[in-house]
């Protein structure tokens, strides 16, 4: 059985260069043959020259492509494409700031064959800055997914994801190019996946380890992205409902974020920085899901992979 697993990438060469060691550590499955695609997103081709210093050694095939088209739908169709061409029976995504355990790729496939899955998913657990308060981890962005491993009707985070090759090859199903630049490409293949019939599975000890750097432990982070998830959320439930009750279900939701907010806010009494985060978490996701409303999209996507 031929496995491929791919890598986004995007001006990030340290974090890519430890998400490689950490792929040359993996335990391979058995009857298995893994190749390793890495997509470039920059136009200049900057992550080359690190693939071309490990070609060699790499345990395993390693495939270098450039996506000179920006954003990450059009990386995850072309290493979806690729992996075709390779006539792989898998495909394992995983973000270039991501380490994965020695196990994860083994824990996919056990989950996949037990439940039969079409697309699995696993936790990514956040490794902060030394000296990070601990309360970060209890933030929404940061929180690690608790849920029992098997059948799973949760949509599937491509930053640690397994999808059955056939998914693109037979069900024609690939990344929507409309999300491109403002992620939230894997939430409308998940729930495309699952009206199509499709079985989706959770893995919960295939885990990856993604590093925070210490600006997104910043407001103005937190702020910019919890309004993109509230624009992103309107956008794909444009698609999946009639006009009417998209707007009746975002509107309602505009209101329980708000309600959120200022009870955050007051529980903060100014002075703790978890609830203060908190409340401007929620009030952000509120105003994001209002500016959706009106067809407000923001393509602050600077990056291929994640947020």
């Amino acid at each position: 059985m031929r496995i491929t697993i791919g890598i986004a990438t995007y001006l990030r060469p340290q974090g890519l260069s430890q998400t490689l060691e950490g792929v040359r550590a993996l335990s391979l499955p058995e009857e298995c043959e893994l190749h390793l695609v890495i997509a470039d997103n920059d136009d200049q081709g900057s992550a080359e020259a690190l693939c071309a210093s490990q070609e060699a050694s790499f345990p395993f095939p390693l495939h270098y492509l450039k996506v000179e088209q920006r954003g990450i739908s059009f990386v995850r169709n072309q290493i979806a494409r690729y992996a075709i061409s390779l006539q792989s029976a898998f495909l394992a995504f995983l973000d270039d700031d991501e380490i994965p355990d020695s196990r994860w790729l083994c824990e996919l496939l056990a989950i996949q064959d037990t439940c039969q899955a079409d697309l699995v998913g696993g936790p990514v657990i956040r490794v902060f800055p030394e000296g990070t308060p601990a309360w970060n981890s209890r933030l929404c962005f940061f929180e690690a997914r608790q849920e029992p491993g098997g059948l799973s009707s949760r949509n599937i985070d491509c930053g640690n994801a397994l999808v059955a090759i056939s998914v693109f090859t037979q069900n024609k199903l690939f990344f929507d190019e409309d999300f491109a630049l403002t992620g939230g490409e894997d939430a409308m293949f998940s729930v495309f996946a699952r009206r199509s019939g499709l079985v989706t599975a959770w893995a919960d000890r295939a885990r990856v380890f993604e590093t925070v750097p210490s600006d997104r432990l910043r407001i103005p982070w937190l702020l910019s992205r919890s309004f993109r998830v509230g624009t992103v959320t309107v956008m794909v439930e444009r698609r999946l409902f009639s006009l009417e009750v998209m707007i009746l279900r975002n509107t309602s939701k505009v209101l329980i974020y708000f309600a959120a907010g200022v009870v955050a806010g007051l529980a903060s009494c100014g002075v703790s920085p978890y609830q203060k985060r908190r409340s401007l978490i929620f009030l952000s996701r509120s105003a994001g899901l209002v500016c959706g409303l009106f067809g407000l999209r923001q393509e602050g996507y600077r990056r291929t992979t994640g947020g």
